[in-house]
């Protein structure tokens, strides 16, 4: 069944899907670390994207499933969180929108 959910990054018109198989509950938290980690780089899109797929795939990086990289979001999820680069902010479907600052420290 999984756990599914998707980082949506958007960036002038374009995006990119990052998908996990079995980390859904805990993308906030990955994400999190991903943009503690990456706070140089928030307004860098290719960047930030690999930034924070390698904190999804730590550990897992030679596996052949349970991650993807797409142009659409894969197996549509409750958790997944939208990263608009541009304006600097993270929502989901049913959240308003907060900084990454914000973002950050919700977990505090």
């Amino acid at each position: 069944m999984g756990d599914r959910a998707n980082v949506i990054l958007r960036t002038r018109g374009e995006q990119v899907c990052l998908y996990t198989h079995w980390g859904g509950s805990e993308l906030r938290d990955t994400v999190r670390a991903a943009l503690k980690r990456g706070e140089g780089r928030w307004e860098d899109f290719p960047y930030l994207a690999r930034i924070i797929f390698c904190q999804m795939v730590a550990g897992h990086e030679m596996e052949t499933t349970g991650f993807g990289i797409s142009q659409l979001p894969c197996e549509a999820s409750y958790r997944d969180l939208i990263v608009d680069v541009d304006r600097g902010i993270i929502s989901t479907k049913d959240s308003e929108p907060m900084s990454f600052t914000a973002f950050i420290r919700s977990a505090d």
